[in-house]
């Protein structure tokens, strides 16, 4: 399950403005380089038809689906603190149930 957490307005290529909600993946545990675990979620941003009034209420909506990691060309990525780095994947939605829990709990 995904749960749409945002809303955002951005602009296309011809500058025109169109709606795209944030979705959010349920936490994951990750274990760093040095051995240490940490939690995250994966977050993906998907266009929508919808105008921003009727979008906003759907954050907090909850709706089958996953978020994956897919590989990308290699681009640069400014991280919250300011630090270039290069990263060579995305997160996108798919609506493809990916695991045993979204099997059972959907």
């Amino acid at each position: 399950m995904v749960t749409v957490i945002e809303v955002v307005q951005r602009k296309n290529a011809k500058d025109e403005t169109f709606v795209a909600l944030i979705l959010s993946s349920g936490i994951e545990m990750i274990k760093s380089n040095a051995g240490k675990f940490y939690a995250s979620v994966r977050r993906a941003s998907v266009p929508c038809t919808l105008d921003y009034e009727i979008a906003k209420s759907m954050v907090g909506q909850k709706m089958p689906g996953t978020i994956i990691k897919k590989p990308t060309k290699p681009y640069p990525f400014t991280t919250k603190k300011g630090e270039v780095i290069e990263i060579d994947f995305t997160y996108e939605f798919t609506d493809e149930v990916t695991n045993i829990e979204e099997n059972v709990f959907s």
